[in-house]
């Protein structure tokens, strides 16, 4: 008894101490936006030609809308890349300029549901596809705004694609109308490092809520079979019965990429930030490799597969 009341008067002080303190306030928060960029070369059979995302960071205690989105997007950017022979200028593109078809495509390969956007989505693009993408390349990147610029490296790694694809029963009680998926690769010895996307059923590709990336370091130089979540979009709703897995009788798409360690780092922090909230997290900054914004040049080597949903 006298113990559970001197714990009640510690309680008491704890509670009261804490009361008193003063909010706290970063030093930073009214600080000037920074850029943040988001570019990548793609290189595989399907894939998509270079592109740039371009916006203005904004203040943690911002309102967002459709106005703000609209305003952060950067216009009238220079933005080049140089694939070791030659220099390529991207071109500014809105959603809304390109026809419905492309509009659509476009959305799917950056995971956007062009129909329910609410402001216009504008970016960056290799229109003419003049870059040579290629396994094993090395680019360069510039992008200026008004007085500003800023610059990056990045490579496509040699590709280490997916020896098979196949599905399964789901963990648990069989359930006839859904399967898991699961893919073999032939890990070369040595740091390698892997993304993936699948379709979350509406077209679109999407990553995985619990992460998109990983590291070889539990399989480093073997022949690996493991499983895939199906993507989702963050925050959708879902039955958490059929989450991750897919309907048998569906035809889904499956990009797998090997990227190298710069662009792993970046979605590991960023994924891991995501994933690692509450009011006991702890905060991780997220790596990227642009000098004079923040961000990601990234290159992947893609190997695309589309294919039947069968057990």
């Amino acid at each position: 008894m006298k113990l559970n009341y001197a714990l009640y008067i510690i309680l008491g002080f704890a509670l009261l101490a804490t009361a008193c303190q003063d909010p706290f306030v970063p030093e930073n928060i009214n600080e000037e936006p920074d850029y943040v960029i988001e570019s990548f070369v793609e290189a595989g059979e399907g894939t998509m030609p270079a592109y740039l995302l371009i916006s203005q960071s904004v203040p943690f205690l911002s309102e967002i809308g459709p106005d703000l989105l609209f305003d952060i997007f950067v216009k009238d950017a220079e933005v080049d890349i140089y694939d070791g022979d030659k220099t390529v200028r991207l071109t500014e593109v809105c959603l809304s300029d390109l026809p419905v078809e492309i509009r659509e495509e476009f959305g799917a390969q950056l995971g956007l549901d062009t129909d329910n956007l609410d402001f216009d989505y504008c970016l960056y693009v290799d229109i003419l596809d003049q870059l040579d993408r290629d396994f094993g390349k090395t680019y360069d990147l510039r992008v200026r705004v008004g007085e500003d610029e800023m610059t990056a490296t990045t490579t496509i790694p040699t590709l280490v694609p997916l020896d098979s694809i196949y599905f399964t029963e789901v963990p648990g009680d069989p359930i006839d109308s859904l399967a898991q998926l699961w893919v073999n690769i032939d890990d070369p010895v040595g740091p390698n490092f892997y993304r993936y996307f699948t379709d979350d059923g509406s077209g679109r590709l999407v990553t995985s809520a619990f992460g998109s990336v990983t590291d070889d370091v539990f399989f480093d130089g073997q022949d690996f079979d493991f499983p895939l979540t199906k993507g989702s979009v963050r925050g959708a709703e879902s039955d958490p019965s059929t989450f991750g897995f897919f309907a048998t009788g569906d035809t889904t798409t499956v990009k797998w990429c090997t990227i190298d360690a710069i662009h792993y780092d970046f979605w590991f922090t960023y994924e891991f930030n995501l994933n690692n909230q509450g009011p006991f997290a702890t905060y991780t900054r997220v790596n990227h490799n642009i000098d004079g914004a923040l961000g990601i040049f990234g290159g992947l080597a893609v190997d695309q597969r589309t294919l039947l949903v069968e057990k």
